[in-house]
């Protein structure tokens, strides 16, 4: 096998750092997220801010998503890499929200 194929878990591949976890990368995603819902960015950003970013950027990297993610359209990321994004930004009070189903309607 070759690719990610040889990876214990997609968090040992060498892009998912810069992907999914490097703090300007996040930050420019989280700045065009804020710009096209047109809603003010709190400054300085949150590590949940980071870690929901971190988790769409896994999405969109992982299952190359050109539509929306949201209430309706959720994809479960890997325990391997939902532990890693909560070490590299862990919650103040060590509470998570975990995976929510889509709301189907």
């Amino acid at each position: 096998m070759d690719g990610l194929e040889d990876e214990l878990c997609i968090v040992d591949h060498f892009n998912s750092d810069f992907v999914c976890l490097h703090p300007e990368v996040l930050n420019t995603a989280l700045v065009a997220r804020s710009d096209i819902r047109v809603h003010e960015l709190k400054e300085p950003i949150p590590n949940e801010s980071f870690r929901f970013q971190a988790y769409r950027q896994f999405t969109y990297w992982i299952h190359n998503r050109l539509a929306s993610l949201g209430k309706a359209v959720r994809r479960v990321v890997p325990a391997c890499v939902v532990l890693r994004i909560r070490q590299e930004y862990p919650s103040s009070d060590g509470q998570y929200v975990g995976f929510k189903e889509a709301e189907t309607n």
